[in-house]
């Protein structure tokens, strides 16, 4: 399926160099996200951190795939790259999965830099400030049907029930990889990458969702802790 994937972005001329961004961070920031015990679905429209988006060549529908991360897996991905929230999943009798996760931000650590997040780059080259991220040219970035099941745009899917293309990890035994290990992806030419996370205690992963009912993590002025 990912070979396909990369396929599809070849054809669409995402490798093609002048298409490429003529400059890259040199110490990019990176986003994680920890699947806890039900796991999470998330898209990633892979490459589009190094690619310059403008009028007629933008993303498309099918330039996103659908990861589905079982529990205790982590994703990364560039600060660049395009991504989406996945739908609401259902197991049996319809019964809606919160997909519970751990969410932050990877910086790195620059010398002579007092801040430990920056809005603009210490490397001359300048990030999305994060106020009105990727909303800047958004018509020119993205075709205006990437959401929509609709037959003008030739890239985009054309039947109704045609979804996005899925990678499925679901079936990755619990027990394989260590911490830290790559299962999938490539974070310098996709963009994100899957690596086996930690492994969670029921006892934890128990705490971590009552405190997420409570919506507090404070008591009598004093932090309730997880582990």
């Amino acid at each position: 399926m990912l070979k396909n994937h990369i396929s599809f972005l070849r054809t669409m001329k995402f490798y093609d160099e002048i298409n490429l961004k003529a400059e890259m961070p040199t110490l990019p920031s990176y986003s994680i996200m920890h699947s806890l015990d039900q796991g999470f679905s998330i898209v990633m429209y892979s490459g589009s951190h190094r690619v310059n988006l403008r009028a007629g060549f933008c993303l498309h529908k099918n330039c996103g795939i659908r990861i589905i991360l079982p529990k205790w897996m982590a994703i990364i991905w560039h600060e660049s790259l395009y991504h989406s929230g996945g739908k609401s999943r259902t197991r049996q009798w319809v019964i809606t999965l919160e997909d519970l996760r751990f969410f932050g931000y990877v910086w790195p650590k620059v010398v002579g830099n007092t801040r430990n997040r920056r809005v603009w780059s210490m490397d001359g080259i300048g990030r999305e400030d994060g106020s009105n991220i990727y909303r800047g040219n958004k018509k020119d970035r993205t075709c205006e049907y990437m959401y929509e099941m609709n037959n003008e745009c030739h890239h985009c899917p054309h039947d109704i029930t045609c979804v996005l293309d899925e990678i499925d990890l679901s079936e990755v035994p619990e027990n394989s990889y260590n911490p830290g290990d790559t299962i999938i992806g490539c974070l310098e030419e996709l963009g994100w990458v899957v690596v086996r996370g930690v492994r969670v205690q029921k006892k934890t992963n128990d705490k971590i969702i009552k405190l997420s009912k409570i919506g507090k993590i404070k008591n009598h002025g004093k932090k309730n802790t997880i582990i």
